[in-house]
């Protein structure tokens, strides 16, 4: 999988598309996650999720990992390397929630 650069600044247009294959369980999606500034995001006290809307509206949410550089590192899990939708990736700090540019379309 490639390296992402996706913003919490959401007039921005949607962010490259990715595809995720059922045989992409277990590899790692990577991306830097800039604040509206494009300064990176400090994620080392963040919550992360990865999480997928699936055709049929049920959103899939799977827990990934970020440092205090704004990069954030998942492992594609079964649910999701089988999901047919798109992707963010959302940030819970204090009580504040932020969604990222939707990012893949998985199929």
């Amino acid at each position: 999988m490639g390296d992402l650069i996706l913003s919490t600044n959401k007039a921005y247009s949607n962010a490259e598309l990715i595809k995720i294959r059922q045989d992409d369980y277990g590899q790692t999606i990577t991306a830097l996650i800039t604040e509206k500034t494009n300064s990176p995001l400090d994620l080392s006290k963040s919550d992360l999720t990865l999480n997928v809307k699936n055709r049929n509206g049920e959103i899939i949410s799977d827990l990934a990992k970020g440092d205090e550089s704004g990069n954030v590192t998942y492992t594609i899990n079964n649910k999701v390397a089988l999901a047919i939708g798109s992707a963010w990736f959302e940030i819970k700090n204090n009580n504040n929630r932020v969604a990222t540019q939707t990012i893949l379309a998985s199929g």
